[in-house]
């Protein structure tokens, strides 16, 4: 069994709602290990947008990591996202933001690419996974934490 983060995300009217739908997907396949608090933050690189909601839960599978891409691509669909280039609201993104498991593929990325830039990814992992190796280097939240620049605001509900 390996295990993985999962970011949640959800700019929608009804964000925790959405959310927490999305989680009870994810159990379906997945055990769930522990999950964080909520968190309002400020989107990334997407003025004029609602602030997003984002949650981080830490789930044990025994499925193969593209089978779990699929698995969340499907529950964002379900949830009524558009998969468009365009920065639009979203009702709900689901992340893989790291694991036991290291992949890099044309389509699959773990730990997520983004992850040591993001704030809004780091603080749930922090809280739910303090002691994991995030990047295959020994580095955790914390250390990963410590290293952003200022600026991103990111708020426990």
């Amino acid at each position: 069994m390996e295990r993985m983060v999962f970011i949640f995300g959800s700019n929608s009217v009804t964000p925790v709602s959405a959310i927490e739908e999305g989680v009870r997907s994810l159990s379906r396949f997945s055990r769930i290990v522990a999950r964080s608090s909520f968190y309002v933050t400020e989107p990334v690189g997407r003025e004029g947008l609602p602030w997003f909601v984002n949650h981080g839960v830490l789930a044990e599978t025994g499925n193969e990591p593209e089978e779990i891409l699929y698995a969340i691509k499907e529950i964002e669909k379900e949830a009524g996202r558009l998969f468009s280039s365009s920065y639009l609201p979203r009702p709900l993104d689901v992340d893989i933001a790291a694991g036991t498991v290291m992949v890099k593929s044309g389509h699959l990325q773990i730990p997520h690419p983004r992850l040591k830039e993001r704030l809004f990814m780091l603080a749930p992992i922090q809280e739910i996974a303090p002691e994991m190796d995030l990047t295959g280097k020994g580095e955790r939240a914390a250390d990963l934490i410590r290293l952003l620049p200022s600026g991103e605001r990111v708020v426990r509900l």
